[in-house]
């Protein structure tokens, strides 16, 4: 009887082996962390069994899928519920996850000219987005870069006069990215007015000659009858407020000028006359 009782007990144990024995299987998966309208997202198989034979993905949009690693592109922004179902002819399992396709940012910005500087340009983001702007990058085409966090308005002064392709991308707080481009005309001027109103008025009220603001440039300022008006020392941007040098305001009237280049033979001195009017 004994002999019946460790028989049975034993067929019971190796019963109860094999069924535990059976390998189990446990769906899951990775997907791309960055996830952005139009984007290519990334689904990784990571379940565990080694007698998986199947994989069916269900990405939440109507669209399927049965390899064992795949891509997906959705059409719309917004959340998707995506299931794996995976198989090894017996048993089966599954898991799901949300996956949140964020709207791209629009990418855009202005271009301002400097006064009195041609060779200069303000650069200025303008672009949507529906979360923090997180990293500007830009490329002048003049061989230099900017990439930066600060989404202020700032100064690029070009090397020399050439057409530029300026190129931009953002990213935002989702890490979606946008990038657009645009052509600058950087051109050589200089400049000189013929009039000025210096009547503290905030309009007109300094004599300043715009410049491709990379030449260095003195001035003489003459009165009718020959007397120095004003005699500048030579800078990259001059501006003058009718003052001669002991700061008493010119009278009304017309007035010559005589510029001269520093270091650049290609300007010859140029002159003219200008008139003040209060």
């Amino acid at each position: 009887m004994r002999f019946f009782q460790i028989k049975f007990f034993t067929v019971i144990f190796f019963m109860l082996l094999a069924q535990f024995s059976v390998a189990q299987i446990y769906a899951d998966f990775n997907l791309s962390e960055i996830t952005c309208h139009g984007d290519t997202v990334s689904f990784t198989d990571n379940s565990s069994g080694s007698s998986i034979t199947s994989w069916k993905w269900d990405f939440g949009d109507g669209q399927t899928d049965t390899v064992q690693n795949t891509n997906h592109v959705y059409d719309s922004v917004g959340n998707y519920t995506v299931e794996l179902i995976i198989s090894d002819g017996t048993n089966n399992d599954s898991v799901s996850k949300i996956i949140t396709i964020h709207k791209n940012p629009v990418a855009d910005f202005l271009i301002d000219s400097v006064p009195f500087s041609s060779y200069s340009k303000i650069f200025r983001d303008n672009s949507q987005s529906d979360t923090t702007k997180i990293l500007f990058e830009w490329d002048f085409g003049d061989s230099s870069h900017r990439i930066t966090a600060d989404s202020s308005s700032f100064v690029h002064k070009f090397p020399d006069k050439d057409v530029y392709r300026i190129y931009f991308k953002i990213t935002n707080a989702n890490g979606c990215t946008a990038d657009t481009s645009k052509n600058v005309n950087i051109e050589d001027k200089f400049v000189v007015p013929n009039v000025f109103t210096p009547n503290n008025d905030g309009i007109n009220d300094l004599f300043c000659i715009t410049s491709n603001g990379e030449m260095k440039f003195s001035i003489t300022i003459y009165s009718r009858w020959g007397s120095v008006m004003y005699k500048s020392q030579t800078a990259q941007k001059i501006c003058w407020d009718a003052r001669t040098p002991d700061g008493t305001k010119v009278q009304p009237g017309t007035y010559f000028y005589v510029i001269q280049f520093d270091g650049n033979f290609e300007y010859e001195p140029k002159t003219g006359f200008f008139n003040v009017f209060y």
